[in-house]
């Protein structure tokens, strides 16, 4: 959120009052604050988009919530629910899905989370519209194979060689070589694991926090 939302909320969960645009009086609060984020916070914090003061009132109790692709013994499951949902919502006689579809549902990646597969289920309860849904996936999962790009930044061993400079620091060509090298081996380990990230940070022996941290660093961060 904006900075200016940001204080104005810390200051609500330290003093326990606001008050209303235009208002004259303070107008207490007592409540739970449940907060959620598809960010890491903790890297916001560190890249000063975030304030740190707020991250850590609001930081008491910390669930993590994987992507859906790294708990898919839910996905068939959350599909009857959302079936019978839209099915009762619209009217509809519920019908079993094709077993083609429910494995392509297990097997995609669903990068949109559960509104993803909410909405792919509601598309076909509402349009009668299973067959399409698996050619649909297919696309999607055919795609998703693709190797994301990986950034490259001109090195100074380049710029060096270029004639763009007559001096080259010897450890910053390291460190650099040794970024490229990193990130093309998570970028493969991503890809062998079907980017699992928890997975991917087992194999790569990181923690899960810093792997995400480190994909960000080698563009890897939007990747499926």
């Amino acid at each position: 959120p904006h900075p200016g939302l940001q204080a104005k909320l810390l200051q609500v969960l330290q003093d326990g009052h606001f008050s209303r645009l235009g208002g004259e009086a303070d107008i207490s609060v007592d409540a739970r604050v449940i907060a959620a984020s598809n960010r890491n916070l903790e890297i916001a914090v560190r890249e000063c988009t975030f304030r740190a003061d707020l991250f850590y009132r609001l930081n008491v109790v910390t669930i993590e919530l994987p992507p859906l692709r790294e708990r898919r013994e839910e996905i068939p499951f959350l599909t009857d629910f959302f079936l019978e949902r839209y099915a009762r919502e619209y009217g509809r006689d519920p019908k079993p899905l094709p077993a083609e579809l429910r494995d392509a549902l297990s097997s995609y990646d669903w990068p949109g989370n559960i509104r993803e597969l909410e909405n792919l289920v509601k598309r076909v309860v509402v349009l009668d519209a299973a067959a399409p849904a698996i050619g649909e996936l297919r696309t999607r999962m055919a795609d998703a194979r693709r190797p994301a790009p990986i950034a490259v930044p001109i090195t100074d061993l380049q710029r060096f060689l270029a004639g763009e400079t007559d001096r080259v620091s010897l450890k910053r060509v390291g460190r650099e070589a040794a970024q490229r090298a990193e990130a093309k081996l998570i970028a493969k380990v991503l890809e062998e694991t079907r980017w699992n990230r928890k997975e991917a940070a087992e194999i790569l022996q990181i923690s899960y926090k810093a792997l995400l941290y480190k994909m960000k660093d080698a563009g890897l961060a939007n990747a499926p």
